[in-house]
C-alpha cells in the first residue's frame, strides 16, 4: 500500500517554536530517531529545526557583538565630539614669544640679542 495523498489544500503542518523547542530537547534526550517516532516526524525534520535553532543563535551571538562594538563606536564618537566643542570654544592660545634682534653699531645686520650683548662687551672704548 502507498501513502495516501492529502485531500486537504495547504496540508502541510504547522508547528508552534514551543513545539519545535520541546521537539529538540526530547531529541536530545533521547536521540533524533527515537524522538522522531514519538512525535511521528520525519527525522530529518527535526536535524532542520536544529540547524535553524543554531543559525539563530549564531547568529544573536554575532548581533551582540556588532551591536557592542557599535555602541564603544558611539562613545568615543561622543567623546571626540566633546573634545572638538572644547576646542572650538576655548580663546585662542597666545602667539609664540618673538625673538629680538638688535642691529650692531658697525654693520646693519641683526643678531640676536645674546651675540650683540658679546659684540659691546668685547669692543674696546
Amino acid at each position: 500500500m502507498g501513502r495516501q495523498k492529502n485531500t486537504v489544500s495547504g496540508a502541510r503542518r504547522r508547528h508552534s517554536d514551543e513545539f519545535k523547542a520541546e521537539a529538540l530537547a526530547l531529541a536530545d534526550r533521547v536521540g533524533v530517531h527515537e524522538a522522531a517516532e514519538q512525535l511521528k516526524l520525519q527525522s530529518s525534520q527535526l536535524y532542520s529545526w536544529r540547524t535553524q535553532a543554531n543559525n539563530r543563535r549564531s547568529k544573536g551571538a554575532a548581533e551582540s557583538e556588532l551591536a557592542a562594538e557599535n555602541a564603544r563606536l558611539k562613545r568615543q564618537l561622543a567623546e571626540k565630539e566633546q573634545e572638538l566643542t572644547i576646542v572650538k570654544n576655548s580663546p585662542p592660545a597666545p602667539p609664540p614669544p618673538v625673538a629680538r634682534e638688535t642691529v650692531s653699531p658697525l654693520h646693519s645686520v641683526p643678531y640676536p640679542r645674546s651675540e650683540a650683548a658679546r659684540f659691546l662687551v668685547a669692543r674696546p672704548r
